[in-house]
């Protein structure tokens, strides 16, 4: 449902999927990521954290909670997740250097240094 954008039905079908099995960290990274494409942001934000509290070292979960954080000014708090997605898949690297939800950050030294960007 997420890749057909039916963003509404496939988080019907997620929330019942967690009545079944409520610590399915996959799922509840599934839903923020639907949250974060209805522009919930903060209920995004919260199912990523859980999510990495069931799972810690998934790399997709950790880059989202970032663009996130990147989309709402935290950057102090962006900056860490990016740093640990990458750490867990160097793809995120590439990825971090074109992601429009980075925009922010793109002047940071931090970020640069992240991303190796001189």
């Amino acid at each position: 449902m997420i890749k057909l954008q039916r963003y509404d039905d496939a988080l019907a079908d997620l929330n019942r999927s967690l009545e079944l099995k409520p610590d399915n960290a996959e799922v509840i990274s599934v839903r923020g990521l639907t949250y974060f494409h209805l522009n919930r942001h903060d209920e995004a934000i919260k199912d990523f954290i859980r999510s990495l509290e069931l799972k810690s070292d998934a790399p997709n979960t950790l880059y989202n909670l970032a663009c996130l954080y990147s989309l709402k000014g935290k950057i102090d708090d962006a900056l860490p997740y990016l740093e640990k997605a990458i750490n867990k898949d160097e793809k995120n690297r590439e990825m971090a250097k074109t992601d429009k939800d980075f925009d922010n950050l793109r002047d940071d030294p931090r970020f640069k240094k992240l991303i190796d960007i001189d």
